[in-house]
């Protein structure tokens, strides 16, 4: 956390678009990227950019074929991540009609004259950053196409916090008489990967994330609170002393067999006092064989089991950190924090200031101590 704040310090305010964009990259890439993985990249970007840069030209004679004329937005969406429950009431009001789009192939994307003329400046002043221009490349190429074929008034997606193209974008757009929104997917904490945000709109869920992004160097007038669907209880509590079916249900997000291990080891001690667990894995992130491996004969929830019904039957939601913490607590569930599957990550939370340790909760080790007597720590 010291050296994110203190990196960050390091750079004035951008001089322009351009300016912002780099040092939106440069803090991903110290966040990100070790000296070899930025050379690997770099030397992609010495590859790729003539290849794209010739089929872009090529393609410049099609820009008119496709006019769709919409009137209202259109919406990037995730093959891998649903919107519906964080979707901003301030969009869905201000654009009715609201079309949702793939993403485009890299073969679907084109450049306008206003596209090309970004681009040269941004390759003069950057050239020696040949993947940072390969992004600005590829990321304007499509926003480009997506106004030439819809006209739409907005661009809207998700999950585009750490995109460093992003001011550059923006001003492209806006040029273009087309707005840039996006909006929260998931709890964030500190990181300089998500500095300078820069769009016309980024809906946060409440008004921590607003301080944090502006420490983060956002634009400041593009936050804007809005309370997500996600936040409204999903269900309800039961009377006090009613039995659960399950003491714990532990949500899993990408961890590694190590880290499995460890949450077994949780587990297996409130097993043996009679308290019985169960697993939900990430829809994404999660190895579900491995975590069948590592957890033989414990409940693994599949694709059958809503949300609603997983937090129901169980008195106590865990989780290392997951948004699904955050879902508990506003359907007024008892959330446990995991402090010890991986200790010096946890001390980390801490420095960053993760919101969800700032409200009611236990901590795994705190669990483990009452139910079973032992000191896990």
């Amino acid at each position: 956390m010291k050296d994110q704040c203190e990196y960050l310090e390091h750079f004035e305010k951008p001089r322009d678009v351009f300016e912002k964009a780099y040092f939106k990259y440069k803090c991903h890439a110290y966040y990100h990227y070790s000296f070899w993985i930025k050379m690997v990249y770099n030397c992609a970007g010495i590859i790729m950019i003539p290849i794209f840069l010739i089929l872009l030209a090529l393609e410049r004679t099609k820009l008119e074929e496709e006019k769709l004329n919409l009137n209202g937005a259109i919406i990037i969406v995730s093959p891998t991540m649903d919107y519906k429950d964080i979707l901003p009431k301030q969009i869905k009001e201000k654009y009715v009609n609201l079309k949702e789009v793939k993403p485009l192939k890299l073969t679907e994307r084109s450049m306008d004259q206003e596209a090309w003329r970004i681009l040269r400046k941004c390759l003069m002043r950057y050239w020696v950053h040949p993947y940072f221009c390969l992004e600005v490349l590829i990321r304007l190429a499509c926003n480009c196409k997506l106004i030439q074929l819809y006209h739409p008034q907005a661009i809207i997606g998700y999950g585009w916090e750490r995109d460093f193209a992003a001011p550059i974008l923006l001003q492209y757009c806006n040029s273009k008489g087309v707005e840039r929104l996006t909006f929260m997917h998931g709890i964030f904490v500190y990181s300089i990967d998500k500095a300078f945000l820069s769009f016309n709109k980024y809906y946060v869920w409440e008004e921590y994330y607003v301080k944090m992004f502006r420490k983060l160097k956002a634009d400041s007038n593009c936050l804007e609170i809005y309370k997500p669907q996600k936040y409204e209880a999903i269900v309800k509590p039961r009377p006090v002393g009613t039995k659960y079916e399950y003491f714990l249900t532990y949500y899993f997000t990408a961890e590694s067999k190590e880290r499995m291990l460890r949450i077994k080891k949780c587990l297996d001690l409130l097993s043996e006092h009679g308290f019985v667990c169960k697993l939900r894995p990430h829809p994404r992130f999660t190895d579900v064989k491995l975590l069948e491996e590592t957890f033989e004969g414990y409940l693994i929830e599949d694709c059958s089991w809503t949300l609603a019904d997983s937090m129901e039957c169980s008195e106590y939601i865990a989780a290392y950190n997951s948004t699904v913490l955050a879902e508990a607590y506003y359907s007024e569930k008892e959330i446990v924090i995991d402090d010890y599957v991986d200790p010096e990550k946890f001390q980390n939370m801490i420095d960053r200031d993760y919101i969800m340790l700032s409200r009611p909760h236990k901590l795994m080790s705190e669990i483990i101590q009452e139910k079973c007597g032992v000191n896990i720590l």
